[in-house]
């Protein structure tokens, strides 16, 4: 949100405030500092970070939702050498696992997808080239008018939505589950299936200390940049 501007040496110096001081809050606030405005950040919790502040469980530090680092995050690698914390970020490999019958069963691979006894051999191949089609698209424009329903349901039919991916989003969107954008969905299909060692390794990326390191790190940066127009009710509170 922009109140106001002046110029100064050919440009215009505006007057910012950022709602929230989640990752993105506090990020858009370190690039407006960065790009010489005046930033004030509004936050209406007792500390920064959204949902990615930590909270305290009996002595351990545990993000309140948690977080991961694919391979194509470049945005974030860069905030990260920018801040310099680039020498926390840990990569590990990962697995994951579909729960379907009863029973919880490897995903993930093409192998985990032969083996997976909820869809037809001809299901199977659907599934796998839209998969495929998915991670490696580039641009994807005609996605931003449809629904994650429509457009899953046209590539793999309507049964391996119901399988796959209807309690997935009854579970996470309750009543918006069938508006869900087919853009953000594919856009979150590319970003995990890129990140990989090989076809069948899956690896991600994590913050050492957890996100609280990154939300610290940006704090600190906004402070040290004349941008320590945190909100009055917040610097009465003990952030850490």
């Amino acid at each position: 949100m922009v109140h106001a501007g002046t110029r100064t040496k050919g440009m215009v110096r505006m007057r910012v405030v950022i709602l929230g001081s989640g990752a993105m809050g506090l990020a858009a606030a370190y690039e407006a500092l960065l790009g010489g405005h005046d930033v004030t950040v509004v936050e209406a919790d007792a500390q920064p970070g959204g949902m990615a502040a930590h909270f305290d469980f009996d002595g351990l530090s545990i993000e309140r939702f948690y977080h991961f680092i694919c391979k194509s995050d470049t945005p974030t690698f860069a905030l990260l050498r920018d801040l310099g914390i680039e020498d926390k970020l840990r990569w590990r490999t990962t697995t994951m696992g579909l729960y379907y019958g009863g029973k919880l069963h490897d995903w993930g691979e093409p192998l985990a997808l032969l083996r997976f006894p909820g869809m037809s051999l001809w299901g199977k191949v659907r599934y796998g080239v839209f998969a495929f089609v998915s991670v490696r698209r580039d641009r994807w424009a005609s996605l931003e008018h449809r629904s994650a329903k429509e457009w899953i349901t046209a590539w793999c039919g309507e049964a391996i939505y119901k399988t796959l991916w209807a309690p997935l989003f009854s579970h996470k969107f309750y009543e918006h589950q069938e508006n869900i954008s087919a853009a953000w969905i594919w856009t979150r299909i590319r970003r995990v299936g890129r990140s990989r060692r090989n076809l069948m390794q899956e690896e991600l990326g994590y913050i050492e200390g957890g996100s609280e390191t990154m939300v610290r790190a940006l704090v600190a940066e906004i402070e040290r940049l004349g941008g320590g127009g945190f909100c009055w009710a917040m610097r009465q509170s003990a952030w850490w």
